[in-house]
């Protein structure tokens, strides 16, 4: 029977996506909005640079511990249930920071934060994997992570309005309590494509139409964590994502301060100039997404399109090294902007791996949660790394150039230690059999 190409007449597929999107906004924000506010918690609060540090950085250590179990979670109770309770506890988390009253209260309200969070981008992975096809995976990969750069563009705004409207604090109970609205709302309208009221019989076919034999043979099956890590792409993707959490956590955490302290912004400043690389951040990630799938859908092989992206994303991403060395405002907005737009042009690339790579669907939220430790380790270091140097030295030109140097290390890691970009053999290979199945 042949398998229809065309466009289904219903289109719940993208809602889904739109909805992971959402939740991406909104983590995004949530993680953002301590950053942005800090300035003015650090003087309500009386804390240093290290302390800072320390509360910008437990929220990745957390997180990062989890990555792993809650891959596996998300793997055995599935999307739904998984990421509606991922966004019920990183609210509850964002609005408890709204009335901490000191450090001790701030750090625990970020480990909460950071264990909520935990499923949140392998249960987006998931529902990926379950609702769209192969082919449009890249895209579908780059709109739901474009919403966690709408979220990080979106905060600087609002964030900074809340703050010098209502204060901090109100700031923080506002934005916790979107987050418990999106989660009421996914719960009740997401389920499975066969289980979906929704759907059409031509978009159901057309979401099962390219899905390797191992998804239609073996549905349900799941590979180890230990077996997972017998694959030398999977230390790739594990060298890989913890650069990049390093490099990218810096947007996140001390940008914000950066430009404070370099250029003497002020909030409302602050709010419109530091969007600037968060929104052409935006546009990237859905050009490359849609660059990704065009390559593939005009033949050219999944592992050439995924890693041409990532290659002209990862390079660009270094240009936050120049950085250290202008005064200039503009200049240094440019290359940053350069630098946030690069790295989001890989993300439709890099967030389709663990569907691409698994080598079952029940193996999904596992090697993602593999990636994501990874990339939480880095985002872990990061700020406090940054914390540290700034207090040793009082300058952002060693933080930027140890930044603009792991996306390096990023780079060639996704080029020569990641291999094929296609499903993982099944079972465990002997070491020398899986060195060659991978180069």
């Amino acid at each position: 029977m042949r398998t229809s190409q065309k466009p289904a007449k219903s289109s719940v597929r993208w809602v889904i996506v739109l909805l992971a999107a959402l939740a991406a906004g909104i983590a995004a924000t949530d993680r953002a909005i301590l950053g942005i506010a800090m300035p003015t918690i650090s003087d309500d609060l009386q804390l240093d640079a290290a302390a800072v540090g320390i509360l910008l950085s437990v929220f990745a250590v957390s997180t990062a511990v989890l990555q792993i179990p809650a891959g596996m979670l998300v793997d055995k109770i599935g999307p739904r249930a998984s990421l509606a309770g991922s966004a019920a506890l990183w609210s509850i988390a964002t609005m408890f920071t709204g009335v901490a009253r000191g450090f001790e209260q701030m750090f625990a309200s970020r480990v909460l934060l950071g264990i909520g969070m935990a499923p949140q981008q392998q249960a987006c992975a998931k529902s990926v994997g379950e609702w769209v096809p192969r082919r449009e995976r890249g895209l579908a990969s780059g709109i739901y992570d474009t919403g966690g750069a709408v979220g990080a563009a979106i905060a600087f705004p609002v964030a900074a309005g809340l703050i010098a409207a209502l204060g901090w604090r109100y700031a923080f109970v506002i934005v916790g309590g979107v987050g418990l609205i999106w989660a009421a709302v996914w719960c009740l309208y997401y389920r499975s494509p066969q289980r979906h009221r929704a759907v059409s019989a031509a978009e159901l076919e057309y979401i099962m139409s390219d899905r390797p034999q191992a998804e239609a043979d073996e549905p349900d099956a799941k590979s180890s964590v230990r077996g997972l890590l017998r694959h030398r792409t999977v230390w790739g993707l594990v060298i890989g994502f913890l650069c990049r959490g390093f490099t990218n956590y810096f947007f996140v955490t001390w940008y914000p301060t950066f430009l404070v302290d370099e250029y003497g912004f002020g909030l409302l400043e602050l709010a419109t100039v530091a969007a600037i690389p968060l929104v052409l951040g935006l546009i990237a990630t859905l050009i490359g997404g849609w660059f990704t799938d065009e390559l593939v859908r005009r033949g050219y092989s999944l592992t050439f399109s995924r890693k041409l992206t990532i290659l002209i994303g990862v390079v660009s991403t270094a240009f936050i090294a120049p950085a250290a060395f202008t005064s200039n405002v503009v200049v240094a907005l440019i290359l940053l902007s350069v630098a946030q737009a690069g790295s989001s042009f890989s993300s439709g690339a890099l967030w389709s791996l663990p569907v691409d790579l698994a080598p079952h669907p029940g193996s999904i939220g596992t090697l993602g949660g593999i990636q994501n430790c990874a990339l939480w380790i880095g985002a872990f270091v990061s700020p406090l790394a940054v914390g540290f140097i700034l207090s040793a030295t009082g300058t952002f030109v060693a933080p930027l150039l140890v930044a603009g140097g792991t996306a390096v290390f990023a780079l060639l890691a996704f080029l020569f230690v990641v291999g094929e970009i296609a499903p993982l053999p099944v079972a465990p290979l002997p070491a020398a059999a899986d060195a060659h199945r991978d180069v």
